[in-house]
């Protein structure tokens, strides 16, 4: 009874994850790990450099503070604020308002055939011009 059961939960594990969606979320997984450590890394090795040179210094990774022989680095700090701003507009530049802008195109179009239309008696699709719906002579 349990080698059944087991053979069962195989093969439902099998049809899950054969499934289109578990493949392609593991494909987005993928691309957003690779995508944010490409982020990450401009950031660091490109636009805080450039924003830390502004203020003297050569990056924002060194600047600390002591509390209580406690070390407060804040500078790393900074730089994942950086990179955290640079993912959140990339996502929203590059993957929320194309859809956004897609989804507002799609909408406006209209979802009926505006040559058909519904006949009243028999609720059947009939064409727009007709005066007599040809399934139940009903007239317009």
């Amino acid at each position: 009874m349990n080698k059944l059961k087991d053979l069962n939960i195989t093969k439902d594990f099998k049809h899950f994850i054969l499934r289109g969606s578990a493949i392609d979320l593991g494909v987005a997984i993928a691309i957003a790990t690779t995508l944010v450590v490409f982020i990450r890394s401009t950031v660091q090795d490109l636009i805080t450099p450039l924003f830390a040179a502004l203020g003297g210094e050569s990056e924002f990774s060194p600047l600390n503070f002591t509390v209580n022989d406690s070390r407060f680095h804040y500078g790393d700090w900074l730089n994942a604020d950086f990179v955290l701003i640079a993912v959140v507009a990339v996502v929203f530049f590059f993957v929320v308002r194309p859809l956004n802008a897609a989804r507002a195109q799609y909408m406006n179009e209209p979802l009926e055939d505006p040559s058909m239309r519904v006949c009243a008696e028999c609720l059947s699709e009939v064409p727009g011009k007709s005066t007599r719906c040809k399934f139940c002579t009903a007239t317009a």
